[in-house]
């Protein structure tokens, strides 16, 4: 007779391998690092942030900026991006993650806004990649920046590695395009994160996690499965059995 405890060890084993075929991760986390300032988006902009992926490539199913209205009379928007890298400076725009309008932000008063990916964008692995903030109709929003270069989200990226841009002076540059899918931008200046980077949170799930190497997500999870309906036989016949 099949004891509660292997039955039980079955379950925990399938759980674990369902867990492993969808682990989450936070690539980049300072979203909740104490604010310096806020940058235009429209003044300073287009404003970017890079961030890296590690061994495994994942995708990309979340992002989180810290955003506010940094003067009164807004009715602009902005558009989120995710760019790809061209030697440490923002490429081409890869996807279009959301829009944000005016009407939605605070004076003055910074807020956490979210824009899920869906479905989910494939990142390769041990890659850098940009998130960029434009405005096509003059939008007063600003991304918040911070002096810390420490994670403060459970982040696996090191902050201090990246790098942020914006316009160079702070201000507007001649026939600087300001179009999400613009892949050069007279002006823009690009620095190492060591001084003020922006607060955002970039979340994702593990492709082909490094526990189970040798096994694809679809192959974990049906693993996992055949493991649950094993155990539920082997409950059914000891409830038989006991009968």
């Amino acid at each position: 007779m099949i004891s509660l405890r292997s039955v039980l060890w079955i379950l925990t084993g399938a759980m674990v391998l369902a867990s492993a075929a969808n682990a989450q991760v936070v690539l980049y986390g300072n979203l909740y690092a104490t604010v310096a300032a806020f940058d235009g988006v429209n003044s300073n902009g287009p404003l970017y942030n890079s961030f890296s992926t590690g061994s495994s490539p994942v995708t990309l199913t979340d992002v989180k900026l810290q955003l506010d209205l940094i003067d009164t009379g807004g009715i602009g928007t902005i558009s989120v991006g995710l760019y790809a890298d061209s030697s440490t400076t923002p490429g081409s725009l890869l996807q279009a993650l959301g829009t944000l309008s005016d009407s939605s932000l605070t004076l003055n008063v910074g807020g956490t806004f979210d824009f899920p990916v869906s479905p989910g964008f494939a990142l390769a692995a041990n890659t850098r990649y940009w998130i960029g903030l434009s405005t096509a109709n003059n939008s007063l929003s600003g991304w918040a920046t911070t002096t810390s270069t420490a994670e403060s989200g459970g982040g696996t990226d090191n902050i201090f590695n990246e790098w942020t841009c914006q316009t160079s002076g702070g201000q507007p540059a001649l026939g600087r395009p300001r179009s999400p899918g613009s892949a050069f931008r007279v002006g823009l200046t690009c620095q190492p994160n060591g001084t003020d980077p922006f607060l955002m949170q970039i979340g994702g799930t593990i492709q082909n996690p490094a526990s189970v190497p040798t096994l694809s997500t679809w192959g974990m999870l049906g693993l996992a499965l055949l493991l649950m309906a094993s155990a539920a036989f082997l409950i059914r016949g000891a409830q038989l059995t006991a009968g």
